[in-house]
């Protein structure tokens, strides 16, 4: 005859499966929270790229300097959040190309940053040329992943 088990062992295991459940739950609501808490501060950090460094290229492309050109793309690319730089001449052509810099890779998306360049010639702004600053999903899961594993 099979051993009952008490009412008292089948509650805790209830109990235990339900507080387990919860718990994985909560847990993934978590980090997906913080992985789009991430890649808002990610972005934000773009836009901080591109106020810090927008006067400058646009200086150097109004005087097609190609020597500063390289030297500011590569401290550009040399900041941990950005993972390719594009930056093209008012015509659409690649004057400057660093990094990774398709839309798309295995993982994912790749996140963007893109803004215009532009200087006052006379009573009107001047289209120079655009910049976009790329960034990967996998700098905001680093970011993400050590506060996941202290969670766990």
């Amino acid at each position: 005859m099979a051993a009952r088990q008490s009412i008292s062992t089948q509650l805790l295991k209830s109990v235990l499966v339900i507080y387990f459940i919860l718990t994985c739950l909560i847990t993934v609501v978590h980090v997906a929270v913080d992985f789009f808490h991430t890649e808002k501060t990610i972005l934000e950090e773009l836009a901080k790229v591109e106020k810090t460094f927008a006067p400058t290229l646009e200086e150097i492309l109004w005087r097609m300097d190609e020597k500063q050109l390289a030297i500011v793309t590569k401290s550009i690319y040399t900041l941990p959040v950005v993972t390719g730089i594009i930056i093209t001449d008012s015509r659409e052509e690649p004057v400057a190309k660093l990094g990774k810099t398709k839309a798309a890779n295995k993982f994912g998306n790749r996140l963007q940053h893109r803004f215009i360049l532009k200087h006052p010639f006379g009573n009107e702004d001047m289209h120079l040329g655009d910049v976009v600053f790329f960034t990967d999903e996998w700098i905001i899961l680093d970011r993400v992943k050590d506060k996941a594993t202290f969670l766990l």
